[in-house]
């Protein structure tokens, strides 16, 4: 007999949250689940703990990776092994309600849906009595088609954070495949994911239940206010990687397409992009410089020539300046003098033209 859940727990770094979090799953009122904790490479006492829990839960399965991955990889390779009918990702500063598997696994049963998505109980760490507001965690309860999800995740009536969905194990199996593996993502896989599972592989039903079954951790590792230019320089290559990632995704397998879908989508990725520009602006000439070179040294050249030519072919977002922010007209300069650098760091001019003409058609 599988097992009705599979919890999949990636670890890094987060020794002073896991002993709560793993109690959380072997505490659930459904027994029949497994957990599968994947600690990726993390320093501290985070092996030794997970190990003391699994010789007291057989349930428990352990992946140690040998070398750091990243979020996203960590998580696909406990999906590799996942037995479950559905897979619950929680993270591993995170915690579920004991009732939770079982709320969520009669509720996918009796509606007969491949997914199912629960609100969260924000709170401000320490408290969990202090509770967090964000506008789009807003509790509903709904049943959708898979057009309606894809309307409801642009508009930002729903979220895209991996944790809050539960989702049919056939459905992941298929989503794997479609996921840039040798890629070191630690921003926006969740979205990463949960665009490429709407966009490209067909769900009966989707399921939303106003339940608050997740407790969400707000403010941790958020207390220092000086920018580490190191890790803002993985961040903006992630924002690259990914939304070219979605860009591409849409584009090849769109269930449901339209000139507005188009759009949404479009004005969406920019729209998280902002927030990272904004970060950019406000260093030196010297570190601009420095992510300039990194984006050009990783590779990201594609990437970041197919995000920007989208970008510049979306009239929704440019054509009409008049309509953009100060920051919004600054980041399309910066898209461009970038461009112009990558395009300088080539070999041949004319070969990147060529190449980005014959594949959007310019």
């Amino acid at each position: 007999m599988y097992p009705k859940i599979s919890i999949i727990i990636p670890v890094y770094n987060t020794e002073e949250f896991l002993e709560e979090c793993i109690h959380s799953c072997i505490n659930q009122t459904l027994h029949d689940i497994e957990i599968i904790i994947i600690n990726d490479n993390s320093p501290g006492n985070c092996r030794e703990i997970v190990k003391k829990f699994q010789q007291l839960d057989s349930r428990i399965k352990f992946i140690d990776l040998p070398k750091n991955m990243g979020t996203l990889n960590t998580r696909i390779q406990g999906y590799k092994i996942a037995q479950g009918e559905f897979i619950q990702n929680v993270d591993s500063d995170d915690s579920l309600k004991p009732e939770a598997c079982q709320i969520i696994y009669h509720k996918l049963t009796e509606f007969q849906a491949d997914i199912c998505h629960i609100n969260p109980h924000l709170y401000l760490h320490p408290d969990k009595s202090q509770k967090a507001y964000n506008k789009i965690f807003t509790p509903q309860k709904c049943s959708l088609t898979q057009k309606k999800w894809i309307e409801k995740l642009l508009t930002k009536k729903l979220d895209n954070c991996m944790c809050f969905y539960i989702i049919k194990r056939s459905l992941i199996n298929n989503l794997i495949p479609m996921l840039p593996e040798n890629q070191h993502i630690i921003l926006y896989e969740d979205l990463l994911q949960i665009f490429s599972l709407a966009f490209s592989i067909s769900v009966n039903k989707i399921i939303s239940i106003p339940d608050q079954l997740y407790w969400y951790r707000c403010n941790v590792g958020i207390m220092s206010k000086t920018l580490d230019i190191e890790l803002f320089k993985k961040k903006i290559a992630n924002t690259i990687q990914v939304t070219s990632t979605i860009i591409n995704i849409f584009n090849k397998n769109i269930i449901e397409s339209s000139p507005e879908t188009s759009q949404k989508l479009h004005q969406y990725l920019f729209e998280i992009s902002v927030a990272y520009f904004n970060i950019y602006f406000s260093m030196n000439k010297e570190e601009q410089i420095q992510i300039q070179q990194y984006i050009i040294k990783h590779g990201l050249q594609n990437e970041f020539i197919y995000w920007l030519t989208e970008i510049n072919n979306n009239e929704s977002l440019i054509s009409d300046t008049a309509t953009l922010s100060i920051n919004e007209k600054r980041i399309i300069k910066l898209y461009r003098s970038i461009k112009n650098m990558i395009c300088s760091s080539l070999p041949n001019k004319n070969i990147v033209i060529k190449i980005i003409r014959k594949k959007f058609l310019l």
